[in-house]
């Protein structure tokens, strides 16, 4: 299965370090689900502003090319649905390529930002009805980092 993992998880794990958002990453180092990226390199600039610097993250991603746990699709999201979620508050780009790359690939998004519905004000509108959109709309599967950890462990 191919997975969109949102920057914020990956700063939980690599910087943080909690264990939560490591046992996420995990999945793609043990090649139980692919790492998902957009053939345009908006989702690698991101991943590497913001984890470059953390040495966990650079072997991690060694290791996920070695053993070929990449997936690349376009990050692109047609007008109808940029529009519709930047109504909604989903308005950066850069969640517009993690949201265009799970769409474009198995539809799983795993994401801690309030933008998509995740997070603290996640269940806040208009936060919430980004969330519905992307379900019901989209048809992505969003998940926290507990969500994904409960639901995705096992080779799909």
């Amino acid at each position: 299965m191919n997975l969109a993992i949102d920057t914020n998880i990956l700063v939980q794990a690599f910087c943080k370090w909690e264990p939560v958002h490591t046992v996420v990453t995990s999945f793609v180092t043990q090649k139980l689900h692919n790492l998902c990226f957009d053939s345009e390199g908006c989702i690698s600039k991101e991943y590497e502003r913001n984890v470059g610097k953390s040495d966990a993250h650079r072997k991690w991603y060694k290791r996920i090319t070695a053993v070929k746990a990449l997936y690349y699709c376009s990050g692109k999201l047609n007008q109808t649905h940029k529009t519709q979620l930047c109504q909604l508050g989903c308005h950066e780009s850069t969640d517009h390529a993690f949201i265009a790359v799970a769409f474009n690939s198995d539809k799983h998004l795993i994401s801690e930002d309030s933008d998509v519905g995740k997070g603290p004000k996640g269940n806040q509108p208009p936060h919430c009805n980004a969330l519905k959109y992307l379900n019901d709309e989209m048809g992505i599967t969003v998940y926290d980092a507990q969500e994904a950890s409960l639901n995705l462990g096992n080779k799909s």
